[in-house]
């Protein structure tokens, strides 16, 4: 699946309510749409938002968007919808076929914990800390960082687990993958991943 496989959904009228957008607008399909916070969105552009009031006969429904300002191609031909429980940069990230990804291991390490407002602790890997984010710092937990999520399925990834895989993305934020949906969706470029993750 590509992102021109995503329902379709042309805007046909904006009204601006306060520091809301509604779109009022169309679908190509319905197969997968669903009233929810999710996205409109293209190779290189995502508007979040919260679509509402899907009318299955006539296939309108309207995005309601805290954006004010929207590609043309939205209202020409209209753009790709998809569900919230991903974000657009996952997308992104397995369609690029110019990312490296590398086989790996995980590896426990030592965490640095900071104390939250609500009583909470709130650990990050050391690895994953920049001097600039170190304010409030509480302690290290060594080897307090024990795990990582497939950002595809979200199953962990332990130090058990033979083998992973790592992609770095944007502000050198390392995306990590389980053997599994590196050979579903990593590999083949697949986005049908955000169609499997709401059928399971």
């Amino acid at each position: 699946m590509k992102l021109d496989d995503l329902p379709n959904f042309k805007a046909t009228r904006r009204e601006d309510h306060g520091d809301q957008v509604h779109l009022f607008g169309r679908f190509d399909d319905l197969a997968h749409v669903v009233d929810s916070r999710s996205w409109l969105l293209t190779a290189t552009e995502a508007y979040c938002g919260d679509l509402e009031e899907v009318d299955l006969e006539s296939q309108t429904a309207i995005f309601k968007s805290w954006d004010d300002e929207f590609i043309p191609k939205l209202f020409d031909s209209g753009i790709g919808w998809m569900h919230g429980r991903y974000n657009p940069s996952d997308v992104w990230k397995v369609l690029d076929q110019s990312s490296v990804w590398l086989e790996a291991m995980f590896r426990e390490s030592d965490a640095i914990a900071r104390d939250l407002e609500d009583g909470w602790r709130e650990l990050t890997s050391v690895d994953a800390v920049r001097v600039s984010d170190s304010e409030g710092l509480l302690s290290i937990v060594p080897n307090g960082w024990d795990h990582e999520h497939c950002f595809i399925c979200n199953i962990h990834i332990d130090a058990d687990e033979p083998k992973c895989y790592t992609s770095p993305f944007g502000n050198g934020n390392l995306y990590w993958v389980c053997p599994l949906c590196y050979s579903q969706w990593i590999e083949p470029h697949d986005i049908g991943f955000i169609y499997a993750q709401m059928r399971g």
